[in-house]
């Protein structure tokens, strides 16, 4: 095979893609209902991006040592079951209660985007 010039080589097909090259061939759907053993758990997004009234787990905290003790005495830690109660406009704080608790508490919304969760429609 000659290859003229200006014109790139053919990728080499990856194993799993269909023999595209890596390249899309069609629109991938998403699935927002229940988890089922053929479809995959809902992807964790962060607090931050949440909607009022919506509940989630938390799976994990990116911070540093600091940001979890700080959280840990807000008593929000991997595990809890938490809603978001209000989010104040304009990048404000975000209410969250815990659900466990039931305590309430106000985050920033820098902290906020270093939680970790997953949707969670049996916390409430």
């Amino acid at each position: 095979m000659t290859k003229k010039h200006g014109e790139r080589p053919a990728r080499p097909s990856i194993p799993g893609d269909g023999g595209t090259g890596g390249k899309s061939t069609s629109a991938q759907t998403t699935h927002d209902g229940p988890c089922t053993e053929d479809t995959p758990p809902a992807q964790p997004s962060v607090l931050a991006g949440m909607s009022e009234g919506s509940s989630a787990l938390i799976v994990r905290i990116m911070g540093g040592k600091h940001m979890r003790a700080r959280l840990a005495g807000l008593g929000l830690h991997e595990g809890s079951r938490i809603r978001l109660l209000r989010a104040a406009p304009f990048s404000g704080p975000l209410l969250v209660e815990d659900l466990m608790s039931g305590a309430r508490v106000m985050i920033g919304r820098g902290m906020a985007s270093s939680i970790e969760v997953r949707h969670d429609p049996k916390a409430g």
